[in-house]
């Protein structure tokens, strides 16, 4: 991109985040829920099955709660 980046400097660089802000959106087209993290300075969502910066216990979580989703029911308004 035209720009120098500094080394990371942590003990860990992966694995580390023990929280995460996923989010959900119903998408009417394909009648799915979509389950990711909010694209910068939008409202979209980048679908996400792995995060290498989650604690590897909770990274491992995702992909059985993005396997439960279609389970999932709820009503509009």
């Amino acid at each position: 991109v035209g720009h120098d980046v500094n080394d990371i400097i942590a003990d860990r660089p992966w694995g580390y985040r023990r929280r995460a802000r996923l989010s959900l959106s119903y998408q009417p087209k394909t009648e799915r829920l979509e389950m990711g993290f909010r694209k910068a300075g939008s409202s979209d969502i980048v679908s996400v099955t792995q995060c290498p910066v989650l604690a590897p216990h909770l990274g491992a979580l995702l992909p059985d709660v993005h396997h439960c989703l279609p389970s999932l029911a709820g009503v509009r308004s």
